[in-house]
């Protein structure tokens, strides 16, 4: 079969065998094309195909979260963690989960006592105690991790007594980043 393009073999290979299994591998392998989005577009197009399954290995968590229907957290060659990609985003199962995936401010702590509906964490580090919701499983006295990303942060003028996990602080520098 010859092909004008990648689409186009993928199309074709569909079409010719009623069924695909594509494993992409490498970190790079969109990266050398000159529509990445497009063709991003065009690999999650055929992926939702009823008879399509696509297993893509890759460095680039834009690619990642935006193709995948599932996605695995490896580290030492060792599966950590599979799940959706909002799923695992939001809920890491380890510290090296939530420092992987995107950015992230991570604060050790210890539990210090939780309620039905909230979790007090103590986190001398972040300025005072974290109220979470619960977490099965955690005990007083248990060292924890939380994890806070950058776009859960809201700032304000006035400071609001109402609210949970209120900070004191000073923006000290403002970079542009284009998105």
């Amino acid at each position: 079969m010859r092909c004008g393009g990648l689409v186009e073999c993928l199309y074709g290979t569909a079409e010719a065998t009623g069924m695909i299994f594509l494993i992409l591998l490498g970190a790079e392998v969109l990266n050398g094309f000159l529509a990445v989005t497009q063709m991003r577009v065009e690999l999650g197009r055929l992926h939702a195909e009823p008879k399509a399954t696509m297993v893509y290995v890759t460095h680039d968590q834009t690619e990642a979260m935006t193709m995948a229907t599932r996605i695995g957290v490896m580290n030492a060659g060792k599966i950590v963690q599979i799940g959706e990609p909002r799923d695992v985003y939001e809920l890491p199962n380890t510290r090296f989960v939530a420092d992987f995936i995107g950015s992230v401010n991570l604060f050790e702590g210890e539990v210090d006592a939780g309620a039905a509906d909230k979790m007090r964490i103590s986190a001398p580090a972040s300025g005072g105690e974290i109220i979470v919701d619960p977490v099965s499983g955690l005990n007083a006295r248990q060292k924890v991790w939380v994890a806070v990303r950058p776009e859960k942060i809201r700032l304000a003028r006035e400071r609001s007594d109402r609210l949970p996990n209120v900070r004191h602080g000073m923006v000290m520098d403002v970079a542009y980043m284009g998105d």
